[in-house]
């Protein structure tokens, strides 16, 4: 990647598993962490509902 370029990550829940809303934070935090050698995140995940 070049200088500069950025990620954007969604997790899209389908109809009852937004129970499992949790699991997606767990995921996206993750994700930032597994990143954080190439870059830093600029936002931390924010969870709507």
């Amino acid at each position: 990647m070049q200088e500069g370029s950025k990620v954007k990550a969604f997790v899209f829940f389908k109809g009852r598993s937004i129970v499992f809303k949790e699991q997606g934070e767990i995921l996206l935090l993750r994700f930032v962490n597994e990143l954080e050698e190439y870059g830093k995140a600029e936002q931390m995940p924010i969870f709507r509902r």
